[in-house]
Parts: structure tokens; C-alpha cells; sequence
């Protein structure tokens, strides 16, 4: 929704919220017969994969006193909803709990550290080349191999922060 600005022009409550970055999490408990309940995680499983997700962890129970099943998943977070929507229909639902962290602020931070040790070497790079001694070469070399050791840490640093963005964990229970 826009809102009018004293200038005449639209303003937004929340800019650029097209491009937040959220890490997204869902719970559910399904409830199934005893003799449904690997049936029910047959189809869980089917249909996480049928959302390019993958099971972390499959664990499945059967006793004289009933049957129980333990599903941890991960999914693409932009399949987390029909995910979500599919397997609720599965069973009875006993409860869906679904959290969200807005970690925007996160993922630019990780970004910026890794723009900028980028940006170091390629500048301590430009003063080897520009390096007159060989003493100052070998400290601006010692220099590079630190800066390369900053940029993998920035690009991991990176990588974990925008997994939570991109993959979200659904751990499915079915009982009965």
C-alpha cells in the first residue's frame, strides 16, 4: 500500500520489502491411525521431493500401543507453503507452528564483509605489482595469502546466512 507524501509523490510504510531476506521454519504434528502412519510418511516424504527438498532424518516407530513417526526436511523456502498445504492434507493436523526471522540485515552485512575483502586483495594485488623491493613484495605476498584467508571466511560466512534464506527446515511428526 502507498501512501501520499507531503511532496505530492507515494511512500511506501515498509521500502523495499520485495527484497527482505526471511529464514523461515515450520513444525507440524499430524494425527493418522496406527496403521496409516507410515503411509502418511510415505507421502511426507513424497512430497518433500516432489518440492526439490530432501530428508535430513526418517525415523518410524511401530508398537502393540500405537505408531509414530519423526520427520526432519529441508525444502526450498519458496516451496515451503505448498509443502505446508500438501501434507495438511494428509491427516488431521494437531498443530502448525511456523516461524520467520527477518534476516536481511544479516545477509547485506555478510555481503558488504565479503565485497570488501574482495576488494582488499585485489588493492594489495596492485601493490605487488607496483612492488620495488623484494622485501616488500614478500610482505605484501604474506599480506595476499591473509586477505585470500578473509575472503573464505567472508564467502562461508555468506553461504550460511543465505542457506536460511534460500532452505527451510520442516520437521513433520505423525502419531497416532
Amino acid at each position: 500500500a502507498a501512501f501520499p507524501t507531503v511532496a505530492g509523490g507515494t511512500s511506501k510504510i515498509a521500502p523495499g520489502t520485495e527484497n527482505r531476506k526471511v529464514d523461515r521454519d515450520a513444525q507440524l504434528t499430524l494425527s493418522a491411525q496406527p496403521d496409516d502412519v507410515r503411509g502418511v510418511s510415505d507421502e511426507v516424504i513424497s512430497i518433500t521431493r516432489s518440492l526439490d527438498g530432501i530428508v535430513e532424518n526418517s525415523q518410524i516407530s511401530e508398537t502393540s500401543d500405537g505408531a509414530s513417526a519423526s520427520l526432519q526436511l529441508t525444502v526450498p523456502t519458496r516451496n515451503l507453503d505448498a509443502a505446508l498445504d500438501r501434507m495438511t492434507d494428509l491427516a488431521d493436523v494437531d498443530s502448525l507452528n511456523e516461524t520467520a526471522t527477518d534476516i536481511t540485515r544479516p545477509v547485506v552485512d555478510a555481503k558488504d564483509e565479503l565485497r570488501d575483502a574482495n576488494a582488499r586483495r585485489h588493492e594489495l594485488l596492485q601493490a605487488l605489482g607496483n612492488a620495488t623491493t623484494t622485501a616488500e613484495a614478500d610482505a605484501l605476498e604474506q599480506k595476499i595469502a591473509d586477505a585470500r584467508k578473509d575472503i573464505a571466511r567472508a564467502e562461508a560466512a555468506y553461504e550460511q546466512v543465505t542457506r536460511k534464506a534460500r532452505l527451510s527446515s520442516l520437521d513433520v511428526t505423525v502419531r497416532s
